[in-house]
């Protein structure tokens, strides 16, 4: 109740206070209307000054544009000029390298040909010396079974001429024994015939019992056989002499076919370097050739690119002009209207202070019982709130604790049973782990088992099929000796005293035979195909070496060459260089006369150069005893002399005009503007008057110490005017 009366009683000054708020709130709209309004004129004004100074700084900008673009356009008509003398350059050496690679192309085309005619004629040699060997392989083989065939005849019929010999005065018959000191099969053929069960062995000795037969040795018959076969012989040594010698022609033949094909590949070869030297100039200059065509394409559109562009430049120079005007009196417009506002702004000001001065009197009369309102509304709103939030917060612990209790339960039944089956896959694992590791460790024992079984069971395969292959064999020249004695000779082994003599000497002869082969050592088989090798190793090198020599040759000659070209070219070079000096002394001296001297005139590649000046008045001497500004005029007209020459598009000079005094100052800028019209000059100088022949000046300034800065002023001279 107390804090309504209270209210009631302050109902009336809020209302007295809310009449002069609201004029108060009225006369600060009005005035931030007029503020707003000035600043939005003052904005203007700003922004039309930038607009003015954008403007400004647009047409400078275009200005300058206009004159880069003059200078740009003379100097892409001067790129132009030198593209188009060096195009004309490169079709020449273009046309020149095409009808080159054409010929060469001809020249390799009829080399290969060549190369493969006698490629063609060395493989039709290879084929007839291949019959050839195949042919002397036959007659050797032919030769050396009825070298065997004689060579068993003789030992026969000695054989049986002392058999006869000896048994024609006896009459003995019955059975004998032969004694051998070794196996028989090692010692003869007719020997190897007899049955081996047959033979019983004592200590070292094999001993054959048989019947003893008498030989029936038809001498006649036999002589003619051994006559067959040495005429038989000589034909085959005669055929043989002849296929050698056959095959020797086609050798050396083939050596010299091997030789051509070697020497035109060895020619094709350094064609085709030359070729692709030529391919690589061919493309090389057809490369220059196309970029120098594109270049001059992307010149001619940058020349109308860049005429295009002036062209706006000048129209947009001349709508800035326009707008500029326009700016300017809306500019001044704008501050008249300011100045207005700013009186009305002064007015509303004035106004509002007044009312302000009334209602904080208000307030200072009320501002004890709105204390004491707001402490009472103070303690019942906090009282009110804490009562709520206790009650709240009390039914969400309870609701909270619940939930708790019912989540818990559940959580600790699936723990449990998860606990349960993950115990009991562990189990699992372990058991199936340990099974897996038992299983691999006998399948890698049974594999190396099996492995090792399939070994020995190929062994086994392989050693028994060469012992049959072996016992076959065996049977084989058994049978063919028996049956070839039966068949030829019809005869049976008899007894004979004195094998066991024979035998001795037979063992004698073959203890020296391989006493003396192992005192000869082991042959070396391949020392032949060594020594042919090594030949032709040696045959290469000397090839090499020769054409080594000749390059050597020809490498001076090309030298010799090469050294009198460039002699001949400096010598052009030097003469137009004088003559250039001569004349451009005496425009810098006003007179005179100059001289380039070789100090040695029989070796110009590597002498010195001497240079004498005659300035006007004074006599002929070296440039080392002139004064320091008539060196300078003098090296000077060296400089341009060779620029003049030999000039390139660009060119950088270092206070070149330091030492010279204004006079020879004035004339160098008259030389250097004559140089300019083909070439860029960028020149360093402190000079004045070289600063003042200059089309655009760039300076060095230091506002700040240690803080360089770039200044650039373009003159547009010829563009102005």
């Amino acid at each position: 109740e107390k804090i309504a009366k209270e209210k009631d009683f302050f109902s009336s000054w809020e209302r007295q206070k809310e009449n002069l708020r609201k004029m108060i709130e009225k006369l600060k709209e009005e005035k931030e209307e007029k503020e707003r309004e000035k600043k939005k004129l003052e904005r203007e004004t700003v922004k039309k000054r930038e607009e003015i100074l954008f403007k400004e700084s647009e047409k400078a900008r275009i200005n300058n544009q206009l004159i880069e673009i003059d200078t740009h356009l003379k100097s892409l008509w001067a790129r132009k000029k030198r593209l188009s003398i060096d195009q004309e350059k490169l079709n020449g050496f273009f046309k020149e390298k095409e009808e080159n690679l054409k010929k060469q192309e001809e020249v390799l085309s009829n080399l290969k040909k060549d190369l493969v005619q006698l490629i063609q004629e060395k493989e039709e040699i290879e084929k007839n010396l291949q019959k050839y060997e195949e042919k002397e392989k036959e007659v050797l083989d032919k030769k050396f079974k009825e070298e065997k065939k004689l060579t068993e005849l003789y030992f026969y019929k000695e054989f049986l001429k002392n058999l006869e010999l000896k048994y024609k005065m006896n009459s003995f018959s019955g059975k004998v024994k032969i004694i051998f000191k070794e196996m028989p099969s090692s010692v003869n053929r007719i020997f190897a015939s007899l049955d081996k069960e047959k033979f019983l062995k004592e200590k070292d000795e094999y001993i054959y019992e048989t019947e003893a037969q008498f030989i029936f040795f038809h001498e006649e018959e036999m002589e003619k056989n051994i006559a067959v076969l040495e005429k038989n012989l000589r034909e085959l040594d005669s055929e043989l002499e002849k296929v050698s010698y056959e095959k020797k022609e086609l050798c050396g033949l083939l050596k010299k076919k091997i030789d051509e094909v070697v020497g035109k590949e060895k020619i094709i070869g350094e064609k085709e370097k030359e070729k692709e030297n030529i391919v690589q100039q061919f493309f090389r200059i057809k490369e220059e050739r196309d970029l120098n065509e594109t270049e001059i394409k992307e010149i001619n559109g940058e020349i109308e690119k860049v005429e295009s562009e002036k062209k706006i430049l000048k129209e947009d120079k001349e709508k800035i002009e326009k707008e500029l005007i326009n700016l300017n009196n809306l500019l001044r417009e704008i501050e008249k209207r300011k100045e207005f506002l700013a009186l009305q702004i002064n007015e509303y000001e004035k106004e509002r202070v007044k009312k302000e001065t009334e209602l904080s009197s208000l307030d200072k009369s009320k501002e004890e019982m709105l204390k004491r309102q707001t402490l009472l509304e103070e303690v019942k709103g906090r009282l009110l709130q804490e009562k709520e939030n206790i009650e709240k917060e009390k039914k969400e612990r309870e609701s909270q604790i619940e939930k708790v209790k019912e989540e818990i339960g559940k959580d600790e039944g699936e723990i449990f049973e998860i606990e349960k089956k993950i115990k009991e896959l562990e189990r699992e694992r372990n058991i199936l782990e340990g099974k897996r590791n038992s299983l691999e460790e006998e399948i890698k024992q049974l594999e190396k088992r099996l492995e090792t079984k399939r070994e020995d069971l190929q062994k086994i395969k392989d050693t028994l099929y060469e012992r049959k292959l072996k016992i076959n064999n065996l049977h084989f020249e058994q049978d063919k000796i028996i049956d070839y004695l039966r068949q030829v000779y019809k005869i049976d082994f008899v007894p004979l005293d004195s094998v066991g003599e024979d035998l001795k000497i037979l063992m004698e002869e073959r203890k020296k035979l391989k006493k003396l082969q192992e005192e000869l050592g082991e042959v070396n088989l391949a020392a032949v195909e060594e020594f042919e090798e090594l030949n032709k190793r040696y045959e290469f090198l000397e090839e090499q070496k020769k054409d080594l020599l000749q390059s050597k040759e020809e490498l001076k000659k090309m030298i010799n060459k090469i050294n009198k070209i460039c002699q001949e070219n400096f010598l052009s070079t030097f003469n137009r260089i004088r003559e250039e000096f001569k004349k451009i002394f005496r425009y810098l001296f006003g007179g005179g006369r100059a001289e380039i001297i070789l100090l040695d005139k029989d070796n110009v590649l590597e002498c010195g150069i001497d240079v004498e000046v005659q300035p006007p008045g004074k006599k002929l001497q070296n440039i080392s005893l002139l004064s320091g500004g008539e060196k300078a005029l003098s090296t000077i007209a060296l400089l341009f002399a060779i620029f003049k020459v030999k000039p390139s598009p660009l060119c950088i000079l270092d206070e070149i005009d330091a030492p010279l005094d204004e006079a020879n100052v004035d004339r160098f800028n008259g030389l250097l503007k004559e140089f300019a019209k083909t070439s860029q000059f960028i020149v360093i100088t402190h000079n004045k008057l070289t600063m003042s022949n200059a089309d655009i000046l760039y300076g060095v300034t230091m506002q700040e110490k240690g803080v360089s800065k770039l200044v650039s002023v373009k003159f547009a001279k010829e563009v102005l005017s």
